[in-house]
């Protein structure tokens, strides 16, 4: 197989659906449910007014609770349930971007890629997460095939441009809590014949504080066309990832296009006082970025936190995708589980 007959999918192609899970209290948001749910809910009524949910539940009591909790916030604020699909489908946890199906075109035919999952490399309980691509490909049934990759590697961890160009942080692919039998050479030979890769632009020793992933690369940068990357920026040497983002922004601008040309680049702020997770007397620093963005057929739902760089990085997104409305969503809570929108969704491009 050449490797051009492989393409994979970049976020701003046209998508069928955007695959949620929803919380449920066998996951670590137990404590938590009632303001999650809210924030799920505001999730889905920014997203189902032009475009179809998945929603993955537990079993068939949390199909019921999470059908329910919908149509009792869109007793306030209209959700278009018809756009609503609820699928039992049971996870670990609900961070579906990085255990959900990889979506490539295979000689112009559509197709899924089932990576491994080890919970960012043996840090939390992963059995369901690991299997749910493979039970929502027999919920669905579609008319498509999917293909099992013996690489560990998670969806937050790969931003591709659609022409043959990934940039990946390499410390979270190859490491020895991931792939540790794998070379640099075997595992990009894998991507290459799997994704359709050409060309590999690593980051490395580039992890922002709290950040459990090891560093996904959507907390740190991100395409909004081939030409154009928007990364996490910090100008305050007093900033607890001020070094981290400087070596971040020397990396970039090695970056080049395939032209030869450099990357424009286009600087989000990091939040100048991030939000932190208190447990008693002790304060976790918590990885607050504005690339963390998803980008649905007609919006990009852009992370808030209640601060002025809200704004800012809300401009300037908008400004890199002309044909979409940028809107905010509240990512106070969701940022309590270290998490951010991106992470939390997934684009379907089929069915």
């Amino acid at each position: 197989m050449k490797k051009f007959d492989v393409r994979s999918l970049p976020e701003w192609a046209q998508q069928s659906s955007i695959l949620i899970a929803w919380p449920h209290r066998h996951g670590d948001w137990v404590n938590q449910l009632e303001s999650i749910e809210l924030f799920y809910c505001q999730l889905c009524h920014l997203i189902a007014a032009k475009q179809n949910v998945i929603i993955l539940c537990f079993d068939n009591q949390h199909l019921h609770h999470a059908g329910k909790t919908l149509d009792k916030y869109s007793n306030q604020k209209s959700i278009n349930r018809n756009n609503i699909r609820l699928i039992q489908v049971p996870t670990n946890d609900t961070w579906v971007r990085d255990y959900g199906p990889t979506t490539i075109e295979k000689k112009q035919c559509k197709q899924w890629i089932h990576f491994k999952f080890n919970a960012w490399g043996d840090q939390f309980t992963f059995d369901l997460d690991n299997q749910a691509t493979q039970s929502l490909y027999r919920q669905l049934s579609p008319d498509f095939p999917i293909q099992t990759s013996p690489l560990t590697c998670e969806g937050g961890n790969l931003q591709v441009d659609g022409e043959g160009t990934l940039i990946a942080n390499q410390d979270c692919i190859i490491n020895t809590n991931r792939n540790p039998d794998k070379t640099k050479k075997q595992v990009e030979s894998e991507l290459s014949t799997l994704l359709g890769i050409t060309r590999f632009l690593w980051i490395k020793d580039t992890c922002l504080k709290g950040d459990d992933t090891g560093g996904h690369i959507d907390n740190l940068v991100r395409f909004s066309d081939t030409d154009t990357l928007l990364y996490s920026s910090c100008d305050a040497p007093t900033h607890a990832n001020y070094i981290i983002l400087q070596r971040l922004e020397d990396q970039l601008k090695t970056f080049k296009r395939k032209t030869g040309d450099r990357y424009k680049l286009i600087k989000l702020p990091v939040p100048a006082h991030p939000p932190v997770l208190e447990t008693g007397t002790a304060k976790t620093l918590l990885p607050a970025t504005y690339t963390n963005f998803l980008i649905t057929n007609h919006h990009v739902i852009v992370p808030a936190y209640n601060v002025r760089e809200d704004l800012v990085a809300l401009q300037k997104i908008q400004t890199c995708f002309p044909t979409r409305t940028a809107v905010n969503i509240d990512c106070t809570r969701l940022i309590q589980q270290r998490g951010g929108i991106h992470c939390a969704t997934l684009q379907l491009y089929c069915p």
